[in-house]
């Protein structure tokens, strides 16, 4: 990558008036695709704030939307959304923006900052860009907090890295593309002897190997610590963090009726017990419309809140609803986690598969989390306002209809999020054994010998071989198969058979794995044959995903599996090649984007549950949401997996409790840092990240960010190994508790950081410590007893892992 280097803004020794701009580029400056600039500038001494102006686009003809393709370090320090939820480096503008089609975005994510892609610094705001349209704020101009990363009296550097090679934006494109540099109407920086607003809570967490790594969640008792009236307040009196759960749902015509009654809300509407009610969690209240009957449920170390809503109308109504927590005073909180994401520049977080909001002050903190069906996949957690919550914005109730929503809360006496995790895990018996390590690749067994093939097992640590998608052999014109098309791949199914058949051969251990994914068939004659399967777009048309048919051209048509319809029993037909020994002979199932298609909704049909809603709640468009619809069909197609004896590894965790509570590894990709968070409520798996992997150092570290999530690691990018790293001993794992840099397991506990672990008994244990090159070294640690229990003291530098493996069956 070419960089480029600015000379000095300001001379060393230059005094400081009240307030300098210091011009880093004049207008116009042009940072080529995929280079990265360095622009040094003098911070005098008595500088107590700075602010960096930035306005960028994306050179391109056209608008065509944005991307996360700027990266910025000050003084090689990452210029993130800032310190926490009340900590933001973005002070011009919202750390997310709404566009004109609706689709609310991020400023900031993991991958950089957005920009825009536009011809000119006006267009993006015009009507010319269309539903990408960015109206309400600058699409452009970015003003950042830099006051925490400066070094006063000396020179300061500001790094801005164009991703766009990294990121293949050119081929995204496509031929109109044009350069694609970024080009700056501003770049400068403000420095003020003023001091900076902008100051974190957050405690940092610092790691001690003399520190007993205690994995029992701090757990609080809610008759304890929650108060509840009759009308149906809820009021958490946590230590240092006081908060209250706010209720609220649709009024049939407009606005909105809350829990408890409060002005605005329909006159009817007046929540309280039941007459005669001796049960003090039993509530009622009515609307025009609906009925809704509560009943909160106290355990040990949560409740559990089941509100069923009954439509006494003799029409479909929309009924829209929030659930919240809101700290009664916001001075006390530090941060906000939104499907376990903690990054200030989320607001809103969609379709995601943890169905948790998490609040914490320095002492305590308590998860929000959704618990059936419907409530988990429609769920749209959020943070606006000094409000944490999940809200629907599509339930809708057919006339006479009822269903019962339920959601919980976990408060916790520390602010550590994978408290809740871990006492919600427990709940949802989530903590099922991942029995081995993963790795695509089965097409390629052909070209290993033997003796490779059993080194790689080895030294990966792997128990499952997947083929990937089925690619044609050269000369085949369909060039891809997928769906029921693949039964009529006959030169791919005779590979994967020899395939299967060698590493049965060679390592009996290990099990081959065939992909399927029950949403896309290749077929040209599938929207015929398949006519009540497909999946039906706004406009009448079959769903055709437009990136993977542009990319590999051949139609890529969506499908939904019901258990009444033709493309079940085709699965069926899909599933019985793989594993019959006299097809392929597999065995067993690699199951991709089980919960994940690229299309949720389908317009032909109705689930009784979903629909498009106006800002009056009324009912613009009824739709089935691909998941639900397709749900007794997916859990059937993995029942007769099991039945047949097969093993199944699905990519994506579950969207739905009746999923959750089925035991077999998922894991989810791995595109951005925080994804793996979406694993948390079931088999905590990540993907690797084949963007950033292309090293073994890459992936060394990759695994390590893994670990810093409280999760396992599952091969995607396999670059050369110079020898074997920490995933030959990762498995089996039987999660008992997640946590930040650690895990521990049944069979073993996992770690990046240094501290003394205990499985809180005297089983003789084993330890494996990987220097931060990911080599295996000679250290073991120190041992003690301590009252009978084994504790394992392991003070590992940066960058160090280590594996403590219990030498008895546990």
């Amino acid at each position: 990558m070419k960089r480029m280097t600015m000379p000095l803004a300001i001379l060393a020794g230059l005094a400081l008036s009240a307030a300098e701009t210091i011009q880093l580029a004049p207008p116009g400056h042009r940072l080529p695709y995929g280079e990265s600039a360095s622009f040094a500038f003098y911070v005098p001494a008595g500088v107590r704030s700075a602010r960096l102006t930035c306005s960028a686009r994306l050179n391109l003809a056209r608008c065509a939307g944005s991307t996360h393709a700027m990266v910025l370090r000050v003084n090689g320090n990452l210029l993130t959304a800032g310190l926490d939820r009340t900590a933001l480096r973005l002070t011009n503008k919202p750390p997310s923006v709404r566009m004109a089609s609706g689709l609310e975005v991020p400023w900031y994510d993991s991958r950089g900052w957005r920009v825009v892609y536009a011809p000119d610094f006006e267009m993006a705001a015009s009507p010319a860009a269309g539903g990408m349209r960015i109206e309400a704020v600058s699409p452009h101009r970015l003003v950042l907090d830099l006051s925490d990363l400066l070094r006063p009296d000396a020179e300061n550097t500001l790094q801005i890295e164009h991703r766009g090679a990294a990121m293949r934006l050119r081929e995204a494109i496509g031929k109109d593309a044009g350069d694609l540099d970024l080009l700056f109407a501003e770049l400068s920086v403000d420095l003020s002897e003023e001091p900076s607003a902008m100051a974190s809570r957050r405690r940092e967490r610092r790691h001690d190997p003399d520190a007993l790594m205690d994995a029992t969640p701090a757990a609080l008792d809610p008759r304890q610590v929650v108060e509840a009236s009759p009308e149906g307040a809820l009021r958490l009196r946590l230590p240092g963090l006081a908060l209250r759960v706010e209720s609220a749902y649709a009024r049939v015509g407009g606005g909105w009726n809350p829990i408890p009654a409060a002005a605005g809300g329909d006159p009817a509407w007046s929540p309280r017990p039941p007459e005669g009610a001796a049960d003090a969690g039993a509530l009622q209240a009515a609307s025009p419309g609906y009925r809704l009957q509560r009943q909160v449920t106290w355990a040990a170390d949560h409740l559990v809140i089941a509100d069923t809503l009954t439509n006494t109308g003799d029409a479909d109504i929309g009924l829209a609803f929030d659930h919240s927590i809101v700290p009664e005073n916001p001075a006390d909180l530090v941060d906000v986690y939104l499907g376990g994401d903690p990054s200030p520049a989320r607001t809103r977080l969609e379709g995601h598969e943890n169905p948790s909001v998490f609040v914490n002050g320095t002492q305590a903190g308590c998860a929000l989390v959704a618990l059936d069906d419907v409530y988990r996949i429609q769920g749209v957690m959020h943070w606006e306002q000094g409000r944490a919550g999940i809200r629907s914005e599509t339930f809708a109730l057919a006339a006479g209809a009822s269903y019962t929503l339920r959601w919980a809360l976990y408060p916790v006496g520390s602010p550590d999020y994978f408290d809740a995790v871990n006492l919600l895990r427990r709940d949802l018996t989530a903590n099922h054994t991942v029995p081995g390590g993963f790795r695509f690749g089965l097409n390629q067994i052909a070209k290993l010998s033997d003796e490779a093939l059993q080194a790689m097992v080895r030294d990966l640590g792997i128990r499952f071989i997947a083929s990937p998608v089925w690619f044609a052999p050269p000369g085949d014109p369909q060039r891809c198969y997928h769906g029921h098309h693949m039964l009529q791949a006959k030169a791919v199914q005779d590979a994967l058979r020899e395939a299967c058949a060698k590493v049965r051969r060679v390592c009996p251990e290990v099990k081959t794995l065939i992909y399927i994914h029950a949403f896309i068939n290749t077929d040209p004659a599938g929207p015929e044959r398949f006519a009540d399967a497909r999946i039906i777009n706004q406009d009448g048309t079959h769903y055709c995903n437009p990136s993977y048919t542009q990319r590999i051209g051949v139609p890529f048509y969506y499908y939904v599996p019901t258990l009444e319809n033709s493309y079940f029993k085709a699965l069926m037909e899909v599933v019985d090649m793989c594993l019959d020994p006299d097809q392929i002979g597999a065995d067993g199932i690699y199951w991709d984007e089980l919960d994940m298609a690229s299309v949720s909704r389908t317009f032909d049909r109705w689930d009784g549950h979903s629909a498009v809603l106006d800002e009056q709640h009324r009912i613009v468009r009824r739709f089935a949401n691909t998941h639900l619809l397709s749900l007794p069909a997916k859990t059937a197609l993995i029942e007769a997996i099991a039945k047949r004896g097969g093993a199944l590894i699905a990519n994506s965790a579950p969207t739905t409790a009746t999923l959750n509570a089925m035991s077999f590894p998922r894991f989810v990709e791995t595109a951005q840092e925080w994804y793996p968070a979406r694993a948390h409520m079931h088999t905590p798996i990540s993907l690797g990240n084949h963007l950033a992997i292309k090293t073994f150092d890459d992936l060394v570290a990759d695994i390590r960010l893994k670990l810093n999530w409280g999760s396992l690691y599952y091969y995607y990018s396999v670059p050369e190994h110079p020898y074997p790293t920490i995933t030959q001993h990762m498995f089996p794992f039987t999660p008992v508790a997640l946590k930040e840099g650690w895990m521990i397991g049944r069979e073993r506990i996992l770690t990046a950081v240094p501290g003394t672990f205990t499985f809180g008994d005297d089983d003789p244990v084993r330890v494996y410590w990987y220097d931060a090159s990911g080599r295996l070294t000679e250290r073991v640690g120190s041992e003690r007893l301590v009252d009978g229990v084994r504790q394992t003291r392991l003070p590992l530098a940066d960058g160090e892992m280590a594996v403590i493996e219990r030498l008895t069956k546990p």
